[in-house]
């Protein structure tokens, strides 16, 4: 996981989403809300002994009940698993789509993942080296200077990669869109043929 901040957004926007009838966005938050209390506990000491206890208490009741080891489990995989469920859940997205709109709703969704895995992965294997640029790492110090630094540093971070996932991700979206809108000949939108 890139940053609690990011986390966290990541899952209300697919919370919203799922509210908004892309049920295969559901286990996506689980999953990120899941991820995001573990996080959260690396950072704070007493919300990790506080997880870590609700843990072990989860345990102790669940004993020999499967549904509760299952529960667990399934919690696991799920923080584990986010972004092939991020596909899966575009891949349920076409196959729910009405027959007449599957093929540009599957290209919304590649060119939409194409760019925010491509956003992200920049964004992770860069991070480090443009914050600690010349240009950069003066005025990162500054801002991160005080009591407060290290958190401030964890939300800039997580607000860099947000953005840059969200933003590719409009941008891909956006750009497959503009590149299919055509009228067939009863004047309906629909895709270059």
């Amino acid at each position: 996981m890139f940053s609690p901040v990011a986390s966290c957004v990541f899952a209300f926007r697919n919370v919203n989403k799922t509210e908004n009838g892309e049920i295969g966005r559901a286990p996506v938050a689980v999953g990120q809300f899941t991820g995001l209390i573990k996080e959260i506990a690396k950072y704070d000491k007493a919300i990790g002994m506080g997880a870590k206890n609700a843990v072990s208490i989860f345990k102790e009741i669940a004993g020999d009940t499967k549904a509760f080891r299952y529960a667990g489990n399934t919690l696991e995989f799920l923080s584990n698993n986010v972004n092939p469920l991020i596909c899966a859940s575009s891949a349920l997205k076409v196959a729910m789509a009405k027959d007449e709109d599957k093929d540009r709703v599957l290209l919304e969704q590649l060119g939409m993942l194409g760019f925010m895995f491509t956003g992200e992965n920049l964004v992770s294997k860069n991070y480090d080296k443009v914050i600690n640029s010349k240009a950069i790492k003066p005025l990162m110090s500054k801002i991160t200077k005080g009591a407060h630094g290290g958190k401030i540093a964890a939300i800039i971070k997580g607000l860099t990669f947000l953005t840059a996932s969200i933003g590719c991700s409009n941008i891909g979206s956006g750009l497959v869109k503009s590149c299919l809108k055509t009228k067939d000949k009863d004047g309906r939108e629909c895709i270059i043929s």
